[in-house]
């Protein structure tokens, strides 16, 4: 399981709840491993055994890669996705919960919960039930998160991206006035 998150000014108060979250989640679960990735988190989150502070990592894809489950918001949540990896999506603006085919476009518009026209505040208890939910989606998890990769992918690809930047262009207030 991991988390990336920024480890600076307005987001240090969210980083380090849920690393806290994280670390208590953790302690009853022998098997279970966390790894904690940002600008300065190794300032701020105490490794140990099991829960391993990465700090800056330059490689994301390959922490992506190294875990089940991925904690995060905004282009963590896309990456993670792209990396076929289910994401449970919580951050400043509120709680998403895990990313899921019914609740992408949500989860997209919010940057994954990292901004809302209204903060809404979100429980441990929230979080948890979240990070259980993944943990026992099994075989309906794996085809849930190829499908969301899928979708995500459509709806980003660079075919689609060009269309949608040309008719920003063909409307642009500037073209029509020439």
């Amino acid at each position: 399981m991991g988390y990336a998150g920024r480890f600076t000014s307005g987001k240090l108060p969210l980083s380090q709840r849920i690393s806290r979250i994280l670390r208590s989640y953790q302690a009853g679960r022998p098997k279970l491993r966390v790894m904690i990735a940002g600008r300065f988190a190794k300032k701020y989150v105490k490794k140990n055994g099991r829960y391993v502070v990465a700090g800056l990592v330059t490689n994301m894809s390959d922490f992506y890669r190294s875990c089940d489950i991925v904690v995060g918001t905004g282009r963590v949540a896309l990456e993670a996705i792209a990396c076929g990896k289910p994401v449970l999506a919580v951050g400043y603006g509120g709680y998403i919960g895990p990313v899921t085919v019914k609740n992408f476009n949500t989860a997209w518009r919010s940057n994954f919960g990292d901004h809302k026209d209204k903060r809404e505040k979100w429980t441990n208890g929230q979080f948890i039930n979240g990070l259980n939910k993944i943990l026992q989606w099994k075989k309906s998890g794996k085809i849930q998160t190829i499908q969301i990769r899928k979708l995500m992918i459509r709806q980003f690809s660079s075919r689609i991206m060009i269309k949608k930047i040309a008719r920003l262009y063909q409307k642009s207030p500037l073209r029509s006035a020439k």
